[in-house]
């Protein structure tokens, strides 16, 4: 639990029944975001798929999807409410996700272009350690573009 200037956060499992309200965050972070259907598909995708919510008074304000299937703990999603950026939230996320055993390090993908994201796991720790070519694949008004993708990781203390 974390204390914010509104109330208490409290983090839980992602669940089916909170897909939606995951997919209500991702509407408001960016013009490329998961839908439900996305979010049930990724979930359902294989073993080592997890993820947790973020809630404050049962309000979801941020959540993030793993997959720990393969000795390295993959960040896939993570996103915060606008209103509650720079609050802990992400960094109350990923206290959680290290709580996950059998992994190794922690790695994620981050679009070129998200800055703020950038700059939030090299806080973390994170460091940069490649770039992927057209690895975000968009599809917005019928158009197909692709975005690079620098790799973030983190190894376990």
């Amino acid at each position: 639990m974390l204390k914010s200037a509104k109330g208490c956060m409290f983090v839980k499992w992602l669940h089916s029944g909170l897909y939606k309200e995951a997919a209500f965050l991702e509407s408001h972070s960016c013009e490329n975001f998961l839908k439900e259907r996305d979010i049930r598909d990724l979930m359902g995708k294989k073993y080592g798929m997890g993820g947790f919510v973020v809630t404050e008074v049962n309000r979801p304000i941020g959540y993030t999807i793993y997959d720990n299937s393969k000795g390295v703990l993959e960040i896939v999603n993570l996103v915060v409410h606008q209103d509650y950026r720079r609050r802990g939230v992400a960094s109350l996320l990923l206290e959680k996700l290290y709580t996950r055993s059998h992994w190794s390090s922690v790695q994620t993908y981050v679009r070129e272009t998200n800055l703020n994201a950038h700059l939030f796991f090299k806080k973390q720790g994170f460091l940069a350690t490649g770039v992927k070519h057209r690895y975000f694949e968009d599809h917005v008004f019928g158009k197909v573009s692709f975005e690079d993708a620098y790799h973030f990781k983190k190894e376990k203390a």
